[in-house]
């Protein structure tokens, strides 16, 4: 396809190609961070498992000064009637640590700049040391590490220090080993999820481990006890989840009633299309990342180099994960009696190493394509190619980018918890929020939660069983009129919500916001349930038609300018 040319020449390292790289590297980092700080105290931050979960999670630990609070019986009282703090994130966590000084918002965007910072920095070392060591391929590596910093992370997972952590490990492997390898070896649980991240890194690393003990006939003790490192410091830093979850006997978790085959279609075909989903866009819980370029350039490294070993090795790679994550439940259905944390724990997470596999293939395969034939400008279109696909894959830098263009779909920070709005609610009621209980309809009850008030609902990855029992006898009535609804919060529940049947599960439905004028025609819940856990008040984002059949009476109409929401307060009726 390309005439082959001579082998690369030496790198012609001067000063035009330093201050070259120097200001792509600049100009990449400009046009990312930069909508952010248009945006001000406003800007969007992801909303979908994050400010309605991970991040409001720990802001609340901070506000509440239980972030290093190890009582085994310490509670978040806010939060679902009272759960559990062991329940809630660690505290040993940098995330906390920007939110202690910083603030929630200025605290994430501290977390997200850093983040994209370790994440170019990170993929540039290991490339450079590993895979792409010829000094004429470094511009090559400040491209590829680019565009891996461009995958919209989430803050709370990690996923921006694998390729530092896979450095780490590398240089042990090889006996390149440095001692700053095993400090960030430790430091890495402080900035990453067990569930999300750690057990599926620590199973990576324990397949090289074994893979290189099979061709060597001998194992590595020092990436051995790499491993063991990073195991032990995950263990230190989660100890209250782990206790929570193994050795808490009294403690009955909602996550025994998962019904992992109600959730989801174990049919061939779903699971074909499952496995094509992070095949082509890794998942957005691992980081979006648009693969079909990147497959491509590994097809035509491929076609000229057949025994290049490890452009196959990661594609075997990718697709066992793929296959993994598209059969997971049938594989779940087949073992589940004789592995039950198959049913309960999703072991089908390995997704999230995909961006770091496929942008390690990328950097690989164009380096392949190169001796080939391939020119640098070839190189240099496919790059920018990458680049302009991460940014609008980049779900947070996008709705930013249209908020200040004025093509708002999403709101601002500040919109979205909509702190002076809420306080008119506060002075409303004119009780201490801690003596009444309140759900919300139509939005995550973080927002509630974050500004200070105690909910029945929340979403939580664990909280007690019999929490779960009691809410479901509010929501009865409206889980029996919606299969799916039902489906949801019985198979699963993690998202203990107030849910409608005529608003559904989808994420659109809990960010209504007040131009948008949404009436429920046939909503209903059970008051007593409701009063009996203490619940006086629903907040509600929409209206409610004919609220009295339902025990419920309209108290007050809310909005302000800068809000986002047209809240409905709503209060349970008295008996007469």
């Amino acid at each position: 396809m390309f005439k082959r040319k001579k082998p690369l020449p030496p790198a012609c390292i001067h000063q035009n190609t330093r201050w070259r790289n120097a200001g792509i590297i600049a100009a990449v980092f400009s046009l990312h961070f930069l909508p952010f700080f248009f945006n001000g105290s406003n800007a969007y931050i992801r909303i979908h498992d994050n400010l309605e979960g991970e991040w409001v999670w720990l802001d609340l630990l901070v506000k509440q000064g239980k972030a290093l609070d190890f009582s085994p019986h310490a509670m978040i009282d806010n939060v679902m009637n009272g759960q559990l703090r062991a329940a809630f994130p660690p505290g040993l966590s940098v995330n906390v640590l920007l939110i202690w000084l910083f603030g929630s918002y200025w605290g994430y965007l501290a977390s997200y700049f850093i983040q994209r910072i370790l994440a170019f920095a990170g993929m540039y070392l290991l490339l450079r040391r590993h895979f792409l060591t010829d000094d004429a391929l470094r511009t090559l590596a400040i491209g590829v590490s680019l565009c891996f910093s461009l995958v919209p992370f989430y803050a709370e997972f990690g996923v921006a220090g694998h390729p530092l952590m896979l450095y780490c490990f590398l240089n042990i492997l090889k006996d390149r080993e440095r001692w700053t390898d095993f400090l960030f070896i430790v430091f890495f649980p402080f900035y990453s999820s067990l569930v999300w991240t750690g057990i599926s890194v620590i199973a990576a690393l324990v397949i090289m481990l074994a893979a290189d003990s099979f061709r060597k006939k001998k194992v590595n003790l020092k990436f051995l006890f790499g491993i063991g490192l990073l195991t032990v410091a995950y263990c230190v830093v989660n100890f209250q989840m782990l206790t929570l979850s193994f050795l808490n006997g009294e403690f009955i978790s909602h996550r025994t009633e998962y019904n992992l085959f109600a959730q989801e279609n174990s049919d061939f075909w779903q699971g074909l299309s499952d496995t094509l989903y992070p095949l082509l866009l890794a998942h957005y819980h691992a980081g979006t990342t648009v693969s079909a370029p990147i497959i491509a350039t590994s097809a035509i490294a491929l076609y000229h180099f057949p025994a290049e070993k490890t452009i196959r090795w990661l594609a075997v790679s990718v697709v066992v994960i793929c296959l993994a994550y598209g059969f997971y439940f049938q594989a779940a259905s087949l073992l589940g009696d004789l592995f039950p944390f198959l049913i309960t724990f999703k072991a089908n997470r390995f997704i999230i190493l995909l961006p770091l596999v496929f942008f390690i293939i990328s950097a690989v395969s164009l380096k392949k394509i190169m001796e080939a034939g391939l020119s640098w400008k070839a190189v240099a279109v496919f790059l920018s190619c990458q680049l302009a696909i991460g940014f609008f894959s980049n779900d947070e830098w996008l709705h930013n980018v249209r908020n200040l263009l004025g093509f708002k779909i999403k709101p601002g920070f500040n919109e979205y918890f909509s702190e002076n709005l809420f306080r008119k609610i506060d002075d409303f009621i004119s009780q201490p929020k801690s003596s009444y209980r309140v759900a919300a309809l139509a939005m995550s009850p973080s927002v509630l939660q974050y500004n200070g008030f105690y909910t029945l609902d929340g979403l939580l990855p664990i909280y007690s069983l019999e929490h779960k029992k009691a809410f479901r006898a509010i929501i009865a009535p409206e889980l029996e009129k919606n299969q799916k609804v039902k489906t949801y919060f019985d198979a699963w529940g993690n998202r203990c919500y107030i849910f409608s049947s005529e608003l559904g599960i989808a994420d659109r439905n809990y960010i209504i916001g007040k131009k948008r004028h949404t009436v429920l025609n046939n909503f209903s819940i059970n008051g007593d349930a409701f009063k009996k856990m203490g619940g006086r008040f629903i907040i509600s984002a929409v209206e409610i038609s004919k609220p009295e059949n339902t025990g419920l009476k309209l108290l007050h109409v809310f909005e302000n300018e800068e809000g986002w929401w047209r809240v409905y307060l709503y209060g349970i009726q008295e008996e007469n």
